[in-house]
């Protein structure tokens, strides 16, 4: 395992805690068009998801976003949100793909 992917799961535990998951909790990497390029974790089956890859598209917010259950929880690394205008967009597409059968996702960057 290479340290950049050592370091990410490092900053996916260190979620755990905040989010009241258990450290035995189910984690997959997503695959997918939208996330082509990118290591995107699925905790418990997407209750959080989680990028902390170096520069993350939109898009991969966006397919993060679209996930069917919705999901609980988003975390993104500031360092791969590349400016303020990012950091925007991620809170408006989560806020825009929110449902009253499923609710909010709650954002956290990290």
């Amino acid at each position: 395992m290479a340290k950049s992917d050592r370091e990410s799961l490092d900053k996916l535990f260190e979620c755990f805690p905040t989010f009241q998951l258990p450290y035995d909790s189910s984690i997959e990497v997503l695959d997918g068009p939208a996330f082509a390029g990118h290591t995107v974790y699925s905790v418990n089956g997407g209750q959080l998801v989680a990028c902390f890859d170096t520069g993350i598209p939109e898009s991969v917010l966006r397919g993060m976003a679209a996930l069917d259950p919705k999901p609980s929880y988003a975390v993104a690394a500031e360092s791969g949100l590349k400016n303020s205008k990012t950091v925007t967009n991620f809170a408006e597409i989560f806020k825009q793909t929110a449902n009253a059968q499923q609710g909010s996702t709650q954002i956290r960057i990290i």
